[in-house]
């Protein structure tokens, strides 16, 4: 399962894909997520995202992703792990566009993706891992329409 910091993490990773679209890092830091996310059950351990991502640099290609060379020792734990399935099929949704999104290689809709998708992960933090309404209207919505108008339509509607 993964923590408030995992998703921490994944706020850095949609921050770096917003700011530079065309990193080819990008692509493997967010199967890392939906691979960390699909083996949940599986590891209950800190820096989860960091640890999946590691491998995968080199000092050529290391760039913004240099945060995950350094593995975090949390003395604070304020929430327990995610347990919510919904969150983590909003999360795989998020995911599984960005993948195809970044396959797809418009570098304009991968920032704007990222843009929207950005404060997720901080938004399920601040919110005891529950996403607010807004959300869905001030980020999801002008994505919708700029790009892909049944983008994440049926986890918005699961929370009615």
């Amino acid at each position: 399962m993964i923590s408030c910091y995992d998703l921490y993490d994944i706020y850095a990773i949609f921050v770096n894909i917003r700011a530079y679209p065309e990193n080819p890092i990008n692509e493997k830091a967010i199967f890392c997520i939906i691979d960390v996310i699909n083996n949940r059950e599986e590891n209950h351990d800190f820096n989860q995202i960091r640890t999946a991502i590691a491998p995968f640099l080199t000092l050529d290609n290391i760039g913004t992703y240099s945060f995950v060379t350094t593995q975090n020792v949390y003395t604070y734990f304020p929430y327990s792990f995610l347990k919510d399935e919904y969150i983590y099929s909003v999360l795989s949704s998020a995911c599984n566009e960005m993948i195809k999104v970044i396959n797809n290689q418009n570098i304009l809709q991968i920032g704007d993706l990222a843009d929207c998708l950005h404060n997720l992960p901080i938004l399920l933090v601040e919110n005891n891992y529950k996403i607010p309404r807004h959300f869905w209207k001030c980020e999801i919505e002008p994505y919708r329409k700029a790009w892909n108008k049944d983008f994440m339509i049926k986890e918005e509607m699961h929370k009615r």
